[in-house]
């Protein structure tokens, strides 16, 4: 059975949108493309459990008990932010100056951002687009 670990780092993450002075949470809900989404209520977000790699961290969502976790990636080519099933294939995240940032992304400066389309309602990782400003809620370790 899969599932979080005893002592990892529960957490929420709060997006705030300065272009559209507005404040959500990154949320999943089932769907077939398995993107992320946001909420506008707290109590709706994700829990992410945080896992350490190499100066920056896995945040796997658990949205079905007993169900391998999702991990927060993003498609290369499109920037689509999506849950991955496997750890291996997945992109690690850190905080930088308030964004939220991949580790690798071979010098370029993409960060978590809202969509631009008003029909398109998946988060992207660009260097385009007006980034979130991103904190974390401590939600404390998992026991």
């Amino acid at each position: 059975m899969s599932g979080p670990k005893p002592g990892q780092q529960m957490v929420k993450l709060k997006l705030i949108d300065e272009e559209n002075n507005s404040v959500s949470y990154l949320a999943y809900e089932e769907n077939k493309q398995k993107y992320f989404s946001t909420v506008e209520n707290e109590k709706d977000a994700a829990v992410f459990y945080k896992k350490p790699y190499k100066g920056a961290d896995y945040y796997t969502t658990y949205p079905k008990k007993g169900k391998s976790g999702l991990r927060i990636d993003y498609h290369t080519g499109g920037g689509e932010v999506y849950g991955q099933q496997h750890e291996s294939a997945a992109n690690s995240w850190e905080l930088k100056d308030e964004y939220f940032v991949p580790r690798m992304t071979g010098g370029l400066s993409l960060k978590l951002c809202p969509s631009d389309s008003t029909y398109q309602t998946c988060l992207f990782c660009s260097a385009r687009l007006t980034p979130f400003k991103v904190t974390e809620i401590d939600l404390g370790t998992y026991k």
